[in-house]
């Protein structure tokens, strides 16, 4: 395998860290960047619900500690297309580890750096939910469950993805469907 055991990546992702110990800190954290990028860019991994929760988590830790880094905007966009932007109810899944990171960016020296990065996923997630609002407007009813589940609709998303041709035993289908019905539940109890 060409970068390592996935689940060694979970933490870092950077397989190859070791290689970059003694180098210059810059040198280390273009390369820990370069390899959360491109873990985004492997969609293979998306499908298991262990993997993204750790694609996520690697990439909290990476932005919390890399803020400031010329990179760290694609970092945000990376982490919100391939980790929250991708959930049942994307505004909720973005906002808490924007609470989360905004706890850690209050114990650092200088904050700024990372609430300007959970500025831009804020900014991100606000702008995705618009444009999907309008395709749905556009669409009317064959936007189907996609866009309900990432908008948190749990009543469409069951009514949607519970249907052929979408309710198959794929994961991330099976997952949204789960957090749709315990949505309904809290809501309703």
């Amino acid at each position: 395998m060409l970068f390592g055991d996935p689940a060694s990546q979970s933490r870092n992702c950077a397989p190859l860290d070791y290689l970059w110990q003694g180098r210059p800190l810059d040198r280390r954290n273009k390369a820990r960047v370069r390899g959360f990028l491109a873990r985004s860019h492997d969609q293979s991994w998306v499908n298991t619900h262990p993997e993204h929760l750790g694609f996520i988590e690697a990439g909290e830790d990476l932005l919390a500690e890399l803020a400031a880094h010329p990179r760290a905007g694609e970092l945000v966009k990376a982490l919100f297309q391939n980790g929250y932007g991708i959930c049942f109810d994307v505004r909720a899944k973005t906002a808490a580890p924007i609470a989360r990171l905004d706890a850690r960016a209050a114990r650092l020296p200088d904050p700024t750096a990372l609430r300007n990065r959970l500025r831009e996923l804020s900014d991100l997630c606000e702008q995705a939910i618009r444009e999907w609002k309008d395709i749905i407007e556009l669409l009317k009813d064959r936007a189907g469950g996609w866009y309900a589940a990432w908008l948190g609709d749990a009543a469409t998303t069951i009514r949607v993805l519970s249907e052929p041709p979408h309710n198959s035993k794929i994961p991330f289908v099976q997952k949204w469907l789960t957090e749709a019905r315990e949505k309904l539940q809290r809501q309703s109890g």
